[in-house]
């Protein structure tokens, strides 16, 4: 019984690390749902060849982007905008967080900062 248990945890682990960011099946529109892109240039040394670029929607107050370097996916971004527009968001892979975000939208800008364990930069987003 002892082992079982271990590998049901790890099993779960797994198939929870798998699992896709969605869009809320409904809600109530909210002023920031639309189309936005913009870029998330890094600041630190360690990190300074990324060249990121998100371009994502959000429906609902709920923001799900895909983030670039250059041509090819890296990255999502999700996370609920609260009513006041701001955003402590995730970045990650597979609903997997490896970064954080906070973002302010205002109208139809949206600026703020993400973190990483050895990164970090900057965001700025315009709606489309």
């Amino acid at each position: 019984m002892k082992r079982i248990f271990p590998t049901i945890a790890v099993v779960a682990l797994l198939l929870n690390g798998c699992a896709t960011v969605e869009f809320p099946k409904s809600g109530n529109p909210s002023p920031y749902d639309g189309k936005w892109t913009g870029s998330l240039p890094s600041k630190s040394s360690s990190c300074a060849a990324m060249n990121l670029v998100a371009k994502g929607e959000v429906q609902y107050g709920y923001m799900i982007a895909e983030v670039f370097d250059g041509t090819i996916k890296k990255y999502d971004l999700w996370g609920t905008i609260a009513p006041d527009g701001t955003l402590k968001g995730n970045i990650g892979s597979a609903g997997v967080t490896g970064a954080t975000a906070n973002v302010r939208f205002n109208g139809n800008d949206a600026n703020g900062t993400w973190t990483a364990s050895q990164c970090d930069g900057t965001v700025a987003l315009k709606r489309l």
